[in-house]
Order: structure tokens, then sequence, then C-alpha cells
């Protein structure tokens, strides 16, 4: 499973078909990259842990982003990715069969089958990292609407004088709760908490 968490990071994970998590590994690169420099680095963090595992038989891979048809189509949220067939550029690179989706619908898949979402038809899953968006399940299937944009929730405008987001549109909702921005916000209250400390910090409701 390989999963670009941000612009800055990528997440390596080896799961076993039964499922079991066999290796996780993740690399930060300040500044970002496009799509031919993270898929060099994924690639030698795979074959560094799967050199104790066996044979890579299928890659998942997560991606922040709007995904239509194995293609990522945002500039804004995702520089350097825009219009990469994701699936057929990783297959010929890794040699083996590819499925690419938006990270949080893989999110809303996970809870819907084995998480907190079983038995329950219908469900939405919201992820707050350095970003936030929604993966959405109806009618036990996932849904992606028009361009694969229904779960992009962290750039619904807020306020159209707010803060700049990195998409370029004033006052998203990301831009007032990604997980960089409450700490930031928080900063000065609590120098040197991360987010779990934070939310531990609130007072009860």
């Amino acid at each position: 499973f390989l999963k670009r968490t941000s612009s800055d990071i990528f997440d390596v994970v080896l799961i076993a078909i039964r499922p079991q998590l066999l290796a996780e590994h993740d690399a930060l690169r300040a500044g970002g990259g496009d799509f031919a420099l993270w898929s060099r680095l994924a690639s030698s963090m795979l074959d560094a842990m799967a050199s104790d595992h066996g044979a890579v038989r299928h890659i998942v891979m997560g991606l922040p982003a709007p995904v239509t048809d194995d293609v990522i189509r945002s500039s804004a949220i995702f520089p350097g990715w825009e219009g990469v067939n994701a699936r057929a550029a990783a297959e010929k690179l890794f040699g083996i069969p590819v499925h690419v989706e938006n990270d949080a619908n893989l999110g809303a898949l996970a809870e819907h089958r084995r998480g907190v979402g079983r038995g329950h038809d219908t469900s939405v899953f919201v992820k707050i990292s350095s970003g936030v968006g929604a993966g959405i399940i109806i009618d036990n299937q996932l849904f992606h609407g028009v361009g694969g944009t229904a779960g992009e929730i962290g750039h619904l405008t807020l306020d159209d004088a707010g803060p700049l987001c990195r998409c370029g549109s004033r006052g998203c909702l990301e831009a007032y709760a990604s997980v960089g921005t409450v700490l930031s916000m928080t900063a000065e209250q609590l120098p040197y908490a991360d987010l779990d400390g934070v939310v531990a910090a609130a007072p009860p409701p």
C-alpha cells in the first residue's frame, strides 16, 4: 500500500493477504515533488521492506487528490501530478497490478468493510491530516461524484475573506481545520503539543 499523505510525506505499508500489517515506513521530503521523483522514492522503500517478506503481488496507491479513471485531476492540490495516469505509470515501474484511489475513499472503504462502518449501508469517513477530506459510502458503494470530487469537503468555502488555502481559494475548511493549522493556532498555548495533545487539552463538552 503506497500512500501519499501530503505534498511532503509518502507512506509505504506492507500488508499480507490475510490481512496482516507486515511493515510500515514513511519518508519526508520538504518541497514536494512530481510523480517521477516520488515513484523512485517509493520503489526504493518498497524494495528495502519487501526483502524481508517475499514478493509484492499487488499495490494500492492512496492519493490525497481527486482521481478520475486513475488520473490525478488537481494541479492546485497536487502539483506535479496533474494529468498523470498514476495506475499506468506505477504498473510500468513496478511490473505488478496497481489500484489507484483517493486516500479518504480508501479510509471509508476500510471502515465500511472492517471498521466502525461494518453493517451500515451508508457512512461518511472524514480524514483530517495535512488536508481535510471525506470518503462517502452509499448503498455499500464508494460514491465519487462528478470528477471524483464528492468527498473534497476541505475546499468548501466557509469565508470568502478567510485565510488563503493551498488550492488558491480563501476561507476553505482546510485552511481552518487541517492539522498544521490547528497546531499553529494553538502553538502559543501548547508550544510542544501534537494533535493528540491538543485534543487532550480541550475542555470536555
